[in-house]
């Protein structure tokens, strides 16, 4: 009994650390005037404290209740197998993800100036 114990609490260990799994890596398009990606524009973001911003930033992000008027977003955002449509100005900050086209988030002031300064200014303020 013991034994099926422990190899149950190993098996649940190696799932939660994949789970939990923090992406080596963010890719950032920008969309063209015809809100096509523009393969020329991919940023690829590999510091730590980057990809720790725009996790942070996106998961933070509360969900919009109120209807949506929307204009073309400024960037494709890629975390590990997720994508996102990104808005974002100097003020405050959008998403959504692809797999759920029908709901947006709203980032939080402090996260949407992350990673407008990122993004715009490329700077890590």
């Amino acid at each position: 009994m013991k034994k099926i114990l422990l190899l149950l609490f190993l098996v649940l260990l190696v799932a939660l650390s994949i789970w939990l799994e923090k992406p080596d890596k963010i890719e950032v398009y920008e969309f063209d005037d015809r809100i096509m990606v523009n393969e020329e524009s991919l940023k690829t973001y590999t510091d730590p404290r980057i990809i720790q911003d725009f996790v942070e930033s996106f998961k933070e992000a509360e969900e919009i209740k109120d209807g949506v008027d929307l204009v073309p977003p400024n960037y494709l955002v890629r975390i590990k197998d997720d994508f996102y449509s990104l808005w974002i100005n100097e003020s405050g900050g959008m998403i959504m993800n692809y797999n759920d086209t029908h709901t947006y988030f709203s980032l939080s002031k402090n996260g949407a100036r992350k990673i407008y300064n990122q993004l715009v200014l490329h700077s890590d303020e």
